[in-house]
């Protein structure tokens, strides 16, 4: 823009802003505070942007398992119906029958029974098992009031405030492995306030309060579990130039698959062609770049950016980048507990494992008293080790025969099946 250009646009701007405003108007666009003029020229947009869920697993069936706590049955409900809204498919703790009691989950457990969670899996097709354990869940009401000033009156004006408090966890785990996964939780306080010039006003509802913090966690459980896609505005050039004009419309119209084709040939077109401004070149990455965002692609989304701040500094590409480096922070931190997770459930299984060895090390067979015979062990302290010792005794027909024929006295056989009768 040239400075009678300039000049013309900030006379028009002025006529219509307070003396104040006006003078911060004309400093801002001419020490160049930020990319003034481009935000002003460049109408946002309101896009679509894809985010992916904190878990690595296709989501069709989930286990709605144990919930403790006050409040903890509401907030079950408000998860459920965000899943089934979402097109998941719920089951309940009570559909489950006598194998839930197998799996042995509780809040924080990294490792469950992996042969219960895998019949799970494989009987109802569910991907993962929620827990839910709240903290806290209570009301506050308070009332206050601030004095304003107008001229020489003074008038009072009143609040009336109810505030909701909300500590919850909710554990996810993998049903397929045993294996946890990963808990979503934290602080869900929300707060609603009257206000009156008049005295104080009456009370928001205790109950209409506490659901917006149910709803606050059901919204964070979910977009845990699953993709989702929120509306954000974003600036997006729309100079005619590498057609982004085109691509701006694409995106305008919510056609996102045919405005990354565009932007992508028209940061192509804008590279190849000769004298080519950078600050187009710039704009023209930085479209790219947020159709990257878009689509859930950071990195991809990062290295573009850059490109664009590296051709023209400013606080929009500055933002972007920001907003951008965040989401893939955020990503990190959740493949970390991802990875945290596993190890610990590597950890308990090996534990597991090493304790299913002792102890089958220490129980007694058919085939272990069998060979005890030939050490001259006497009768009564082979009862007493049969007594005392963990077993899994055949006491058949054809076991029994076996033992028989090794030379087993009937005595210690019917120890044997005495202990297995009290199993």
């Amino acid at each position: 823009m040239t400075m009678n250009r300039l000049g013309s646009a900030l006379l028009l701007v002025s006529l219509f802003l307070p003396v104040p405003a006006a003078a911060a108007v004309a400093a801002a666009a001419t020490e160049g505070n930020g990319q003034f003029w481009d935000r002003l020229r460049n109408p946002k947009i309101d896009a679509k942007i894809h985010h992916n869920a904190e878990i690595g697993l296709d989501l069709d069936t989930v286990v709605f398992g144990e919930v403790r706590g006050e409040c903890s049955g509401t907030i079950a409900a408000e998860v459920r119906r965000a899943l089934i809204d979402a097109g998941v498919r719920v089951l309940n703790r009570a559909d489950l029958g006598s194998i839930i009691g197998e799996l042995e989950f509780g809040a924080g457990t990294a490792y469950a029974n992996p042969e219960a969670a895998s019949k799970i899996g494989e009987m109802y097709g569910a991907s993962v098992y929620i827990s839910i354990d709240v903290l806290r869940c209570e009301t506050d009401q308070e009332r206050k009031y601030r004095d304003v000033r107008s001229g020489d009156e003074i008038r009072r004006q009143h609040f009336s405030e109810t505030q909701a408090f909300l500590k919850a966890n909710v554990d996810v785990t993998d049903v397929a492995t045993g294996q946890y996964l990963l808990a979503v939780g934290g602080d869900f306080d929300r707060l609603r306030r009257f206000e009156s010039w008049e005295g104080y006003p009456e009370y928001p509802e205790r109950n209409d309060v506490l659901d917006l913090s149910y709803r606050a966690a059901a919204t964070k459980v979910r977009r845990a579990l699953l993709p989702w896609t929120e509306t954000r505005e974003i600036i997006f050039y729309d100079d005619g130039e590498c057609r982004m004009k085109e691509a701006h419309a694409a995106v305008k119209a919510g056609l996102n698959d045919r405005a990354v084709e565009i932007a992508t040939d028209g940061l192509e077109t804008c590279r190849q062609t000769p004298k080519m401004k950078s600050d187009k070149v710039a704009r023209a990455f930085y479209n790219r770049g947020m159709m990257s965002m878009l689509f859930g692609k950071d990195g991809e989304a990062l290295e573009f950016l850059r490109e664009s701040k590296a051709l023209k500094q400013g606080d929009i590409v500055d933002d972007a980048i920001s907003v951008v480096q965040d989401r893939i922070s955020t990503a990190r931190e959740a493949e970390a507990q991802r990875a945290q997770a596993r190890e610990e459930a590597e950890r308990r299984a090996a534990l597991a494992e090493e304790e299913r060895r002792e102890l089958e090390a220490k129980t007694l067979t058919n085939q272990k008293i069998i060979d005890l015979l030939p050490t001259g062990l006497p009768e009564e302290l082979i009862i007493k080790m049969i007594e005392d010792q963990p077993a899994a005794f055949d006491v058949t027909p054809n076991g029994l025969a076996a033992l028989n024929s090794a030379g087993v006295s009937s005595t210690i056989i019917m120890v044997m099946m005495e202990r297995m009768s009290g199993q």
